[in-house]
């Protein structure tokens, strides 16, 4: 339409159209959103679109596309008005080309049965979406999968419910929805509408999550707000409901990455609506906080009632808190009982959510992340004694690191990079081996000399190495920070890794070489994870140079296309070719190692249409070792960049000596410059058996926006055996030093079990997976390039498990992208498996009984931690124990603690043994079958008269028991006493076929030598609470003593006729009848799990650092913060 198509104007200077849009199925279009292409407004010419509340306006810096606000079809009717009208220009027109339409949608995901029911115009009314579900209907119904309990209501109410000027109706009214289309993606094959939830937070800037918007640059500008959406506290419409979208204009701020889920978007217009604080202090320990969100498009909510406050369950970068929501509740706020809204939702899985901390965000300075492509990089070089060990294949360590660490530092770039080089070993290199420097080709000659010369010898102090690198990267501004870690030991001198700090700023790429046998993987991934970085496991020399290669990658580079490891057999001269897929990427590097430095290798690289890359061509950089070469090729070549490339090893041939055909193993390594990268998401830090794994990975550009779609899998690689079997079964051997480098007995021992073998202690087992984006493997309420999946029954035996995820996406055209990483996994102690014998051994320190509690901790697979590994075991004694000395290591998979049980207990003693960041379980001897002791005997205590019309068990008279019982034993023995009165104060309940229960029981506790008296007196006050007179009336019936040891008990009866005779004494020895029981003792439960850890700072990203030439070009961090407002001050 317009002035450029040639048709006469409809009316001076204006050409009006209706556009009649295909309605939904069944008449249900709730909105229409209108796209606009080929736009062209010349000089004051505009675009006018109706809207039914508005008039949407375009002019010449709108641009030439854009999406309208959505449209109230209930309003403007079948069609839609659309007006170009010029004003100082004769020429100009416009294309609508596609349009959005709002509609109630039944899902197809597994485990989301829901329909929608988004209707922010309320045509036809509000129906309320039902749940629990209705059989058969087809009426609009929650989704199930965020809902804590599925077989009741949720627990959320219609906002208007607040009672007015409380925090939950104050905030309420600055909740909004916001509209978004997303680009086409593999669950959505089209174009495709979702909502999130949204805070106000200035005049014009609203906060939600990232991942709302997680591909920004499209999906911002086809963004809308409303505040309106909401009903009646019953359900009906409010009087003169309409509500008016507010366009999205402007990305603010934009973080996506460790944590941190949230942005902030400028609208066009002021709402006239109060801006909610944001809470820039900590929360406190089970602070209660509340939520409003719009679930599954619906109807403003307030969680978890329009009164109600729920607890949090942690606190740091993310807040942890139990709602019940739906999906549309993405992004909405969570806020502090003072109305300040303190997060944004942005995780998690049923009755488990995770909102992003607005305080991280207050404090970020990056306002959108554009890090810079420079790096400044130590490279922290272990050289102990322990590095002098064989590599295999008749190799050294030391040589095969020297080889890896050549290869990282000459394909660092001389534009911009800094590089330095400590070594360490008893301690780090002092003064430093080569310092941080600009790299250039004489640094990098300078740096592999230094490599060349380093020698190995002495005791591992991994920390002193991280120190001086720390120290030497502290005068290092505008360029992100990072410290690449090769070590093939164990920490065995301070300081260590624990006792360095200033680390927070610095990502950490840790890299370990060898066996099982030689390394703390648990540290050494704790470390990276912890630092933004990876942990990877090398168990060769070309594994090392590999991962070097990787390193490079994934510090200077988008990551890795391909990664494959190869063989080339001595008959072969050309390798397989090896495709991939370039889309949109700077340059490639393609890096190739082989493990005989006798048999060189060559790289071949193909374009898409076939060409052989010249690679001595201009603006080509090469490089060689005697094991390793690599090319960086700058893209486009020829004019050719997008499709499929091709590259494959070939021998050097021809003249009169060639090299000799040897076979040889190689790896192929192509890294990306620009484009995706993918990496892992952090897991605990502690992994154990049994443990449900739930890899994630998150493919993202460098400013953190994600593509769409894409396809992830994943390759776990895990031992065949336990290691910590292996070593008890062994059994622990002694500490071994190597030149200086002490090997604790843990590892010590699986050399052992490798030198008697021949081989690797153990080998490894691989499995493939395949990782969704959908909530299930993600966790995130839409896809927002994060794809993950929840694995039972993985992590099966104990050691390093490595992961390498490939991912496939088509944004335009079609790329890829592989990652590689590694965890340690411990043995998770299970109480069922593990087993416990106890032995006494004497008497405690305060005279209780002490015990030798023996147990062999082991997990529900039959794994044994092992010896060696005492210091990761927190063991506590069970109620009623007090432990004995220390906890001792029998060197064969068993350790004993002593335990002092109170005086006079004959329960077995238990421990409760913890491991680090996992709960502690309860460790406890099976129930035993135990041996006890009872004692018998009638008691009479009172006085018959006889004048009764019934008949009497006695004869008339006075009667009077006592019975004494005497510890002749060397221990306490505890006595349980019960009295079962058949006639009790005259009153007969008990006589045949009647029978009655014990009225009374009492516990008695005798210390060796101590005797006690159990008269008439003692039985009637447990009876009636005091003591009887004498000339009481009868009560007859039974005592009962039960002990766990024999005791002397005698029993002396008193009668005195009612004549007035001389008394009767008859005393009489009780024996005993034994009795044997299993116990059944209930065990205590053990002491909650500690609550899961939480970082207060997320870990060092390169986009935490902006670029220098941009820090004038982009507002200030006080700037990016939300202004407060002065009509509702936040809260200091």
């Amino acid at each position: 339409m317009g002035p450029d198509t040639g048709t006469a104007a409809t009316s001076p200077n204006v050409w009006e159209k209706d556009l009649t849009f295909a309605p939904a199925p069944g008449g249900g279009t709730k909105f229409v959103i209108l796209h606009f292409m080929n736009v062209t407004l010349p000089a004051n010419n505009r675009l006018e679109v109706d809207l039914g509340y508005d008039t949407d306006v375009f002019t010449s810096a709108s641009g030439g596309s854009f999406w309208t606000r959505p449209i109230n079809v209930g309003a403007v009717g079948p069609s839609i008005k659309i007006r170009y009208i010029t004003n100082g220009a004769p020429n100009g027109g416009a294309f609508v080309d596609r349009f959005g339409r709002g509609e109630s949608l039944q899902s197809t995901e597994p485990g989301h049965n829901s329909i929608t029911n988004c209707n922010p115009f309320m045509i036809n009314g509000w129906v309320e979406p039902n749940f629990p579900h209705i059989p058969g209907s087809t009426a609009p119904k929650y989704d199930p999968f965020w809902i804590c309990n599925k077989s009741a209501a949720p627990k959320w109410q219609n906002v208007r419910c607040a009672p007015v000027g409380s925090p939950q109706d104050k905030v309420a009214r600055s909740v909004g929805m916001i509209v978004t289309i997303h680009q086409p993606s593999g669950g959505h094959p089209e174009e495709n509408v979702s909502t999130c939830s949204v805070t106000l937070i200035d005049s014009d800037l609203v906060v939600l999550a990232a991942h709302c918007i997680s591909d920004h640059p499209f999906e911002v500008p086809t963004s809308s707000v409303t505040f309106d959406y909401e009903v009646a506290c019953d359900g009906s419409l409010l009087p003169a409901y309409n509500a008016v979208f507010y366009k999205v204009i402007k990305l603010v701020k934009f973080r996506f990455t460790d944590g941190r889920d949230y942005a902030i978007l400028q609208i066009r217009g002021t709402p006239p609506l109060p801006p909610v604080p944001v809470r820039i202090t900590n929360l406190g320990a089970n602070e209660a906080v509340f939520g409003v969100h719009h679930p599954n498009g619906a109807v403003k909510k307030v969680s978890p009632s329009a009164t109600g406050t729920m607890p949090i369950t942690f606190f740091g970068t993310s807040i942890g808190v139990n709602f019940d929501v739906a999906g549309g509740s993405s992004g909405s706020g969570l806020f502090d009982a003072n109305g300040n809204i303190v997060g944004v939702l942005s995780n998690g899985s049923g009755c488990s959510l995770s909102y992003s901390a607005l305080k991280t965000m207050m404090a970020d300075p990056i306002v959108i992340p554009n890090p810079p492509t420079q790096r400044a990089v130590m490279l922290v070089f272990d050289r102990s004694g322990s590095m002098g060990e064989g590599a295999g294949g008749g190799k050294i360590k030391i040589n095969e690191a020297r080889a890896a660490a050549e290869l990282f530092v000459n394909m660092i770039r001389t534009t911009g990079n800094r590089a330095g080089l400590i070594s360490f070993s008893t301690d780090a290199t002092s003064p430093v081996d080569f310092a941080l420097a600009p790299v250039s080709t004489s640094t990098k000659s300078q740096i592999n000399g230094k490599l060349a010369a380093v020698s190995p010898s002495g005791a591992t102090s991994i920390g002193d190495g991280l120190a001086v690198a720390r120290d030497q990267l502290a005068g290092t501004s505008g360029l992100p920070k990072t410290i690449l870690l090769l070590t093939d030991g164990m920490e065995n001198q301070p300081q260590k890794i624990a006792d360095v700090s200033g680390l927070g700023a610095i990502e950490i790429t840790a890299i370990g070489f060898g066996a099982e046998s030689n390394l703390d993987g648990a540290k050494l991934s704790g470390l990276a994870q912890s630092h933004g970085g990876l942990y990877k496991r090398a168990g060769d020399g070309l594994e090392l140079k590999k991962f070097f290669a990787l390193a490079f990658g994934e510090i200077f580079e988008a990551g890795s296309l391909a990664d494959p490891q190869l063989h080339l057999p001595a008959s072969l001269r050309v390798g397989p070719s090896i495709p991939f897929h370039v889309c949109g990427e700077e340059a490639v590097t393609i890096v190739i190692g082989w493990d005989n430095e006798d048999a060189p290798l060559f790289i071949e690289l193909e374009s898409p249409t076939g060409q052989i890359v010249n690679l001595s061509a201009g603006g080509i950089d090469t490089d060689a070792g005697t094991s390793w070469r690599f090319a960086r090729v700058p893209l486009p070549q020829g004019g050719e960049r997008d499709g499929v490339w091709k590259t494959r090893v070939f021998r050097p041939g021809g003249g009169e000596f060639p090299p000799p055909a040897i076979p040889v193993n190689y790896f192929v390594n192509v890294n990306a410059r620009g484009g995706p990268s993918l990496r892992p998401f952090i897991q605990p830090q502690r992994i154990y058996t049994g443990d449900v794994l739930h890899p994630k990975v998150i493919l993202q550009f460098a400013d953190e926006s994600v593509p769409p779609g894409g396809n992830v899998s994943l390759a776990v690689r895990r031992p065949a055996k336990s290691v910590g079997t292996l070593i008890a079964n062994k059994g622990l051997a002694a500490a071994t030093v190597i030149n200086g480098d002490v090997v604790p007995g843990r590892q010590a021992t699986l050399k052992k079990i490798e030198q008697d073998t021949g081989a690797p202690a153990t080998g490894y087992i691989e499995s493939n997976y395949a990782l969704t984006d959908e909530p299930e493997g993600s966790e995130m309420f839409e896809a927002a390039g994060i794809f993950g999946a929840k694995l039972d029954n993985v992590l099966v035996v104990d050691g390093t498990y490595t992961f390498h995820a490939k991912a496939t996406v088509a944004i335009n055209c079609t790329t890829t992208r592989e990652c590689q990483w590694s965890y340690h996994v411990a043995v998770g102690i299970d109480p069922g498996s593990t087993t416990v014998t106890t032995q006494p051994n004497g008497t405690g320190p305060t005279g209780g009984d002490k015990w030798q509690v023996i147990f062999t901790p082991k997990d529900k697979y039959g794994n044994l931690v092992g010896p060696g590994m005492g210091e990761d075991l927190d063991v506590l004694p069970l109620p009623g124990g007090t432990l004995v000395g220390g906890l001792v290591d029998l060197g064969d998979g068993r350790y004993v603690q002593e335990v002092e049980t109170e005086p006079g207990s004959d329960a077995d003693p238990g421990l409760t043994v913890g491991q680090p960041d996992r709960g502690p379980v309860v460790v406890a001897p099976p129930s035993r079958i135990r041996t006890g002791y009872r004692y018998t005997t009638s008691f009479a205590c009172g006085v018959e008269d006889g004048e009764c019309c019934e008949c009497s068990s006695v004869v008339p008279g006075r009667f009077a028991t006592a019975i004494t019982a005497y510890n002749s034993t060397e221990k306490d023995v505890m006595l349980i006493l019960a009295v079962i009165p058949t006639t009790f104060a005259g009153a007969t309940s008990g006589r045949w076929p009647d029978a009655v229960p014990a009225r009374a029981k009492d516990r008695i506790i005798l210390k060796p030598g101590e005797a006690t008296t159990i008269d008439c007196c003692s039985i009637a006050k447990m009876l009636l609470g005091a003591t009887a007179p004498a000339n009481g009336a009868l009560t007859f019936g039974v005592v009962a003593l039960e002990s766990s040891a024999k005791v002397d008990v005698t029993a002396t009866y008193t009668v005195v006729s009612r004549e007035g005779e001389a008394p009767s004494i008859d005393v009489e020895p009780l024996l005993p009848s034994e009795f044997r029981v299993r116990e059944s003792r209930p065990v205590p439960p053990p002491p909650p799990a500690p609550p899961p850890k939480v970082r207060d700072v997320p870990p060092p990203r390169p986009q935490d650092v902006p670029r220098q030439r941009e820090k004038e070009e982009r507002p200030k961090a006080e700037e990016a913060k939300p202004k407060r407002s002065p009509r509702k001050p936040a809260k200091k």
